[in-house]
Order: structure tokens, then sequence, then C-alpha cells
């Protein structure tokens, strides 16, 4: 049931004009900022879908790394993997380790590149339930190819993140196109979009 004021969560409608003397104008058009965001973030997914692909799954967040996060949790966990190419984000060794997920540290090229051949030997030895690239790499700036990013794919038996926070602006969309079921392209309106603010991430996935 819709009310204008929720007292038991304390959202209330008028803070923002008793706080700033009136509406923040970088608020404007935003809908009610005093109210939690609703967590199926429903008109959300599926605005990002239609605009990516109709025939691919999204699952919005309050920023990417909390989808990230979400991804980890249930493909990771107790007794399962992850592996990352270091260097590379940070938060991608964090999350593991906070879901309690073992974590792999394989190693790039000296020009922070990723060898291909050492990546895909890397997965097939140690079998890791997820698999995290980052193209543009955060913070070297390398990028992997889509044919790299498929090869991966198919070496690995789990999950692959491919975190494209910076994929905007520098033009790259690895998985703009429909990928393989493994992947999971997991994007942020807080970069080229510069909505750190608004706490925006996304995922896009093969649907089923």
């Amino acid at each position: 049931m819709d009310v204008a004021v929720r007292l038991n969560t304390n959202e209330s409608p008028t803070a923002a004009e008793r706080l700033h003397g009136g509406p923040c104008p970088a608020h404007r058009g935003l809908g009610n900022l005093n109210r939690y965001p609703t967590v199926s973030f429903r008109e959300l997914r599926e605005r990002l879908r239609t605009r990516r692909d109709p025939h691919r799954a999204c699952l919005g967040g309050q920023r990417s790394n909390e989808v990230i996060l979400q991804l980890v949790q249930a493909f990771g966990g107790l007794e399962r993997k992850a592996m990352t190419f270091e260097p590379t984000y940070a938060m991608h060794s964090h999350i593991t380790r906070v879901s309690s997920t073992r974590l792999i540290r394989a190693r790039r090229s000296p020009d922070f590149t990723m060898d291909l051949d050492a990546s895909l030997d890397a997965v097939r030895m140690n079998q890791p339930d997820v698999v995290f690239l980052c193209s543009p790499n955060n913070p070297t700036g390398n990028t992997i190819s889509e044919e790299e990013v498929a090869a991966i794919c198919e070496a690995a038996p789990g999950l692959v993140i491919l975190d494209e926070a910076y994929a905007e602006s520098r033009g790259l969309a690895v998985a703009a196109g429909r990928g393989p079921r493994e992947l999971a392209s997991v994007r942020t309106f807080s970069k080229a979009y510069r909505m750190a603010g608004a706490r925006i991430g996304y995922m896009v996935a093969q649907g089923r």
C-alpha cells in the first residue's frame, strides 16, 4: 500500500527542503529520493535489458561492487575458488575473501597484458568456480579481446565475471553482443556517465 509518509523507516519527504532550503537541483526528476529503492529494480532491469539486447538478462544493484558481491555469493563460498589476474581491481580479491571463497592469484605478463596461453593453463589447472576479468583493466588500462574472453569462458568450469566499468570511456564493450552463457558482464553508471552519486551498477548476461 502506498502512503504519503512512511514513519517506520524515517523517510521524510521534506528532509531535503529543510536541509537545503529547497529541492536539490541535482536531484530534480529523479523521483522520491527520500525513499529506499525497490530491491527488485524491475523498471531499471527492463530498460537496461531493452537497451543492450532483448535476449539478455539484467541484474541491477546499488553499485557494481554490490552486483559482483551477489554473483560471488551465488557461485563462490566455502570450498569454492575464485581466480584473479594480478594486478587488477582490488575489490575483486576483497569480495572473494569476505564471501569465504578461496582466492587464487594468477599473474599477468610484465607489461600487464594477459598471456592467453598462460591464463588458460592457470584456469584449467586450478578449475576455479569464478574467474574475474577486467577490461579495460583497473589500474593498468590493458584490454582483453572478445575472442580471448570467449576462450577463457570455454576453459572455465564455472562463471566468468567481466568487469567493464570503464568500457564506455575506451569505446570498448567486449560483451555488448550475445556472449557465452558462462559470462556475466558488469557495468556501472559511475564512470563515463558521471553518476557516481546515484550508485547504479548492473550485470548483463545471456538469458536462459
